[in-house]
Parts: structure tokens; sequence; C-alpha cells
């Protein structure tokens, strides 16, 4: 195995809040109070880029991530919905209760978790009955965490947001879904926030602070872009402000900017809500005047070729470790 090396930069990195924000992300509160719900795909997370032999699990990276976003949200009191994809939590089996464990975290800080299937596969690739065990498996950590606590599973995610390649096949999962007491959850933003972790976790790695922290400067703008860019686009496509669902990552880059993306919702007038009150907008729910797309799914189809995007630069970052990003993830 290769041996990885963690970088840990104690002062420019140490916060997301050391160096001054661009203007776009203190866009000042104008007009209505607006809505955002958060979801977080992907607990308890994957650690990307190189390990040191203190951590050759990932494990203290892994706490690192859990602790700060769970920490970022009870500042600024949002009840978050995690996501979880269980194989990760039991992926090195000596590690499995230190992984729960951050799992419970989330739980312990008032968030909630859904299941993201055991070991997050492409549904538009797979079998459907191996698709089904794929989410009664992915809920084997999970629902015992959440009995607990006094919850039970309830949400789903798809995994690369991919909801099956045919009508039949996904008609037959919802009602597998529903079945088992499932509510699919979509999402009306995202930021390609996956694409700059790539980019930051190369930057470290390579121990160059300067292009990591200009890697931090560009996500943090092209989110608030995107934020500017969707509430619009959602005035435009669907006519009328809705309850807005927030899609992002466990990851590094997240980690260390999260309590700058929910000050930039704040600073535009955003109210924080639960994923439940979110849910409630009909947004979220297919019409006929819509093509039989919910109005968040019309508005991401025909919206798609002209959001924000992360520059050349950062895509080429990338691509060095041979991956392409055409679409948010």
């Amino acid at each position: 195995m290769k041996k990885v090396l963690i970088v840990i930069f104690t002062s420019a990195l140490a916060g997301c809040a050391m160096f001054q924000a661009p203007d776009s992300i203190t866009k000042p509160c104008d007009g209505p109070v607006k809505q955002v719900a958060f979801v977080v795909d992907d607990l308890p997370g994957v650690v990307l880029g190189q390990h040191t032999k203190s951590d050759s699990t990932g494990l203290k990276s892994l706490r690192m991530m859990n602790k700060n976003m769970v920490k970022a949200f009870a500042r600024h009191n949002v009840q978050a919905a995690g996501f979880v994809v269980e194989k990760q939590a039991s992926i090195v089996k000596e590690e499995t209760d230190q992984r729960t464990a951050l799992l419970e975290l989330w739980l312990k800080s008032g968030q909630i978790l859904g299941n993201h299937t055991y070991s997050h596969l492409d549904f538009n690739r797979t079998p459907i009955e191996t698709y089904k065990t794929e989410i009664i498996n992915g809920e084997q950590l999970t629902a015992p965490l959440l009995a607990k606590h006094g919850q039970k599973q309830k949400y789903f995610r798809f995994p690369y947001n991919q909801t099956g390649p045919n009508d039949a096949t996904r008609n037959e999962l919802k009602t597998f879904l529903s079945t088992n007491g499932y509510i699919i959850v979509p999402y009306s933003y995202g930021n390609y926030d996956y694409v700059y972790n790539e980019a930051y976790k190369t930057a470290l790695d390579s121990d160059n602070k300067e292009l990591a922290m200009a890697t931090i400067r560009e996500y943090l703008d092209c989110t608030a872009k995107m934020i500017d860019f969707e509430e619009q686009a959602c005035l435009d496509y669907v006519g009328h402000p809705v309850k807005h669902i927030f899609m992002i990552h466990i990851n590094d880059i997240n980690a260390k900017c999260l309590t700058d993306i929910l000050a930039m919702f704040k600073n535009r007038g955003y109210s924080f809500i639960s994923i439940d009150e979110a849910m409630t907008d009909d947004a979220y729910t297919p019409h006929k005047e819509f093509g039989g797309l919910t109005p968040i799914g019309w508005l991401r189809k025909n919206t798609q070729e002209s959001v924000p995007r992360p520059s050349e630069k950062i895509t080429n970052m990338c691509r060095k470790k041979g991956k392409r990003f055409a679409k948010i993830n």
C-alpha cells in the first residue's frame, strides 16, 4: 500500500475565516426571508489522498471531518440530514465501532441520518434486486442508532443522484422504498464540492499552501455564485421561491469551509429549516405542467449547462487523477 502523507497547515489553513472573503460571499440580505435545508452525503466519509503512518486508515481525518461539520451546524442551529454509506463504517473491521461512533456524533448533536445505500452503487448500472439488497444492508448499523435516539429510518438518497435506467425500474424501486417506509430526498442546490475537494487534497498532498488557499477561495466564490444563480433560476423556472435543499458531501474542504457556507446563506436572508419542513414544498412533487418532473427537477434539467462551474485549473488538478466532472454528483 502506498504510504500516505497528511499535511497539517497550522496557520493559513486553520480555518476558512482566516482570509478576506470575496465580496460575492458577503452579499447582504435583501428582499423576503428565504429557507434552506441541508443534506450531507457519504457519512461517515472517505479520506482522499495520502495518509500518514499515524493515520494509516484515515480514521483521524474522518474524526476531524465529522466533528468540524457537526460543530458548524450546531453553531448555526441547523438540523442537517446526513446520508450514510454503511460500508465506510465497517470497511476497516477493527475500526467499525469507532466509525459507527462518528455517526452517533451527528445524532447526539440533534442531526438526523438517512440511507445512502450500503456501498454507494450507481442504480443506473445495478440490477434492481441487487440494489434493493443494498438499501436493506445500508440500514444495519444506522437503524439501531436511530432507535437509540428515538428516531427511525425515514429518508433515502440515490448515490450519484442516479434514479434508475428506465421508468419501470424507477417505479418498482419507488414502491419498494415506500413499502419500507422511505421518502426519497432530492436537492435543489449543489456546488461541485467533490471536485474542489479533489483539487484541495491534491494541493495538500503536494504541500502547496498557496494552491490550497486559492482552491478554497474559488470554492467559496463558486458556492456563492451558485446560490445566487439557483435562487434566480428558481424564480424564472418555478415562478416562486421554494424551500431549498442544499446538498454537500462530508469531506476535507467542507470541514474547513462549512461555517463560511452557512454564513453565505444567512447573509442572503435565508433561514435554516429541517429536511422535514423542506419536503413539504410541492416543488419536490411531480407536476404535469413540468412534463411529469418535479419543478426542481425541471429547473435542474433546463439550467445544468449554465450553472457556475469550477475553473479549468481546478478540473485539471482532478483530471490528473483520471477523473472527469460534467455534472453535480
